[in-house]
C-alpha cells in the first residue's frame, strides 16, 4: 500500500527497482546462454531448474557463514544441591529457577540447581577472517539471490522500523554496488556464453 512505501526512502526504491531489473537481464542472459549451448529444450529446462535451486542454496549458506559473530558469549553453570526451604518452594510451585531431580536406587530423590556464573566472550571459531571474508562477500553479491536478500532485508528494515538510528542505504552498504556486480554478472555470462557458442559452431 502507500502507506507502507511512504516509509520507504526514495533512493532505497531506486536501487532496488533498478537492482531488480538488472537482476531480470542476469537470468534472461544465463538462461539465453544454456539455451544456445544446449540443443534440447528439456534438458536445459532442467539445469535451468537445478541453478536456480543451487544459487539459492549456495547464497544461504554463504549469508550464513558471514552471519556468525565474531565473538561468543559463553556461560558457565554448575548444579548445586538444593536446600530443604528450596524443595518445599519446588513442592508448593512457588519455585522460579531452574531445576533437576536425580533418584538413586533407593527411590530417593535429591534436588539440584543451576547456578549460572559470569559470562564471558570468546573468540568464535566459525567466524571467517580477512581476506576470505571479502572474497565470500564478493561472491553473494555476485549471486542474484544473494543481492534478493539483501533487498529484502533493506525493505524490512525501511517499512518495521518505527525509528530508523541509522540511514538505510548506510545500514545497507552493498545496495549502492549491486548494479555493477548485475553489469559485471551480464558481461561475463555474455563473455561465456559467445565463447563456447563459437567453438559449438566451429565443431
Amino acid at each position: 500500500s502507500f502507506g507502507v512505501l511512504s516509509k520507504i526512502p526514495a533512493a532505497v526504491l531506486c536501487l532496488t527497482a533498478l537492482g531488480f531489473v538488472l537482476l531480470s537481464v542476469v537470468w534472461a542472459v544465463l538462461f539465453t546462454v544454456i539455451g544456445m549451448l544446449i540443443s534440447a529444450k528439456g534438458l536445459g529446462g532442467i539445469i535451468n531448474l537445478v541453478l536456480i535451486i543451487a544459487v539459492m542454496l549456495l547464497s544461504y549458506q554463504l549469508e550464513f557463514i558471514l552471519g556468525q559473530p565474531e565473538l561468543i558469549t559463553i556461560t558457565e553453570f554448575s548444579e548445586v544441591q538444593m536446600t530443604p526451604e528450596e524443595v518445599k518452594q519446588i513442592q508448593e510451585g512457588t519455585y522460579t529457577g531452574n531445576y533437576s531431580l536425580v533418584t538413586d536406587e533407593n527411590g530417593q530423590v535429591t534436588y539440584y540447581k543451576t547456578v549460572f556464573s559470569d559470562e564471558e566472550q570468546k573468540p568464535n571459531p566459525k567466524y571467517v577472517k580477512q581476506p576470505f571474508r571479502d572474497i565470500l562477500t564478493h561472491l553473494d553479491s555476485m549471486l542474484p539471490q544473494g543481492q534478493i536478500n539483501e533487498y529484502d532485508s533493506c525493505l524490512t528494515y525501511c517499512t518495521y522500523a518505527d525509528e530508523q538510528e541509522t540511514d538505510p542505504i548506510d545500514a545497507y552498504p552493498r545496495l549502492k554496488t549491486f548494479p555493477l556486480y548485475s553489469c559485471f554478472d551480464i558481461l561475463l555470462l555474455s563473455g561465456v556464453g559467445l565463447l563456447f557458442f563459437r567453438k559449438k559452431e566451429i565443431r
